[in-house]
């Protein structure tokens, strides 16, 4: 029986579907079957993954649907990223009896992503012709195009990295944090690594920093990390944040002169807002 036989069959065999999940040069594999299965040469473990169904935008000509699972690294690395980079996702739909019998059921890229209640619900848009079409490598804002410690950047992460020995991971009431001595008084300035981000030793694991609370010596994430992870005790790196502007790159990093922004572009766009009058002197 072949996969598309199968599909007219009163009984059919089960059809495990299998995610594909990239970003930059990390490759993840899922599988929403209950069980782990080998696909294509790769492991794809299981997961509580789950799908929506397909929306077709009748303007773009794409579909969308959106997929909740657990925090996956490279959804994390998503979140980190800023801008944050192209995550591709591939779902392979195959037959029970022969998984080299298959089809590509959806092949996209993340738009969104938000996290709650120890989920992660990732809007995703295919690929499309309009998609595929050239992008300026640079956009007129007043930020910078840069992301803190790229080869634009210059700033290398190494010299910038605070070595945090037994760091300590927990949760209250304002969510997922990161403690250490460093992250209080007597040390850097309040607020100085939000927006930047906490890695594991080898750099593999890596979780966005969304506030840097020096008074009580925390750090909050934006998604914590997993048991096999990271753990209270273990060793890790914190990086400093930088919010883009042109007053944080020079008096926080003296890295003014790699700046790429257009901090004097106008803010009121007239296309928007329209023209007006001006007011009689």
């Amino acid at each position: 029986m072949t996969y598309d036989t199968n599909l007219t069959e009163h009984q059919m065999d089960g059809l495990p579907e299998l995610y594909r999940i990239s970003f930059g040069n990390s490759i993840e594999y899922f599988t929403s079957w209950p069980e782990s299965l080998t696909f294509g040469g790769q492991l794809y473990k299981a997961a509580p993954i789950k799908r929506s169904g397909f929306n077709l935008d009748s303007q773009y000509k794409n579909v969308t649907m959106t997929i909740s699972a657990p925090p996956t690294e490279a959804f994390a690395q998503y979140l980190a990223g800023s801008p944050a980079g192209v995550t591709e996702i591939i779902i392979y739909r195959a037959l029970e009896t022969d998984l080299t019998d298959y089809k590509v059921l959806f092949s996209g890229n993340i738009k969104s992503i938000s996290f709650k209640d120890h989920l992660c619900s990732a809007e995703v848009v295919s690929n499309s012709n309009i998609l595929d079409n050239p992008i300026p490598p640079y956009l007129y804002q007043s930020y910078c195009n840069h992301t803190i410690f790229d080869a634009g950047c210059s700033l290398s992460a190494s010299t910038w990295s605070q070595n945090l020995g037994g760091i300590v991971l927990g949760e209250d009431a304002n969510g997922y944090y990161a403690e250490h001595a460093y992250f209080g008084t007597g040390f850097y300035s309040d607020g100085y690594f939000t927006q930047g981000v906490i890695a594991s030793v080898d750099g593999e694991f890596v979780r966005l920093i969304t506030y840097h609370d020096r008074a009580n010596g925390k750090c909050y994430l934006h998604v914590p990390f997993g048991s096999d992870e990271l753990e209270s005790g273990d060793n890790a790196y914190a990086y400093p944040g930088c919010d883009g502007s042109p007053g944080v790159c020079d008096s926080k990093f003296s890295n003014l002169l790699h700046f790429l922004g257009m901090p004097y572009i106008p803010s009121n766009n007239p296309v928007i807002w329209g023209f007006c009058q001006p007011k009689p002197v």
